[in-house]
């Protein structure tokens, strides 16, 4: 069956695939016939991530399914900095994987302006998915915490730039023990991991708590 893939840049293009390919095998293709490798692609279908060993069927991909092709290439560094000189990165869309807290990690597509705040960011993850705007954390960069009132694009943020997703406990949890101290005191308290469905979400969450702490709703 015949897909059509619509990248950042030019017009879209088709290439046809088998009811039985695995999306590693969609890649090969598109390296083989349009020479973009492998390593430089990432492919999105109804704003989610295709992972590399899913199918055609489980990803829903049918006859002229429109699919959308991120190209990382890796550039010497100093052609990046010229594109940013000769583009306003504040007037800028691009397209943000966020990493989500599953246990499969699974990453979702949105698209924000680079003028846009962090803050606004985690708006947009609790308009998707549901969880708490409060209590997220964003990293960048793997390990750069991002905060509430900066610009996404001082983070040097470019489409297809990955964002994982942590939950911080709900202050709730923090109950307190049958001995009368605080649960966060208890020493040698063992830590557990729990999957939460966040109220008016679609996925669970993971999330740390003690072993002697209460759980309780959070409506925030």
């Amino acid at each position: 069956m015949d897909v059509i893939f619509e990248t950042q840049k030019g017009t879209p293009f088709c290439i046809e695939i088998g009811f039985f390919d695995t999306v590693l095998e969609i890649k090969e293709k598109i390296q083989k016939y349009r020479d973009i490798p492998v390593t430089q692609q990432t492919l999105i279908l109804d704003g989610k991530v295709l992972e590399d060993d899913g199918t055609v069927e489980s990803c829903n991909i049918f006859q002229n399914s429109h699919i959308r092709l991120i190209v990382v290439a890796h550039e010497p560094e100093e052609q990046p900095k010229i594109k940013i000189e000769e583009q306003s990165p504040v007037s800028m869309k691009v397209q943000l994987l966020l990493r989500l807290p599953t246990p499969k990690s699974q990453k979702i597509a949105v698209q924000m302006e680079m003028s846009d705040t962090v803050e606004q960011l985690k708006k947009k993850i609790n308009e998707i998915e549901g969880f708490p705007a409060n209590r997220l954390v964003l990293h960048a960069n793997e390990n750069t915490e991002m905060q509430d009132h900066t610009c996404l694009h001082e983070y040097h943020l470019t489409d297809g730039s990955e964002i994982d997703i942590t939950v911080r406990p709900s202050s709730a949890t923090s109950g307190t023990s049958a001995a009368g101290g605080t649960a966060a005191n208890v020493s040698g308290s063992k830590r557990l991991k729990v999957m939460v469905l966040p109220p008016g979400g679609t996925k669970k969450m993971a999330v740390e708590v003690g072993a002697w702490e209460k759980v309780q709703v959070d409506k925030d």
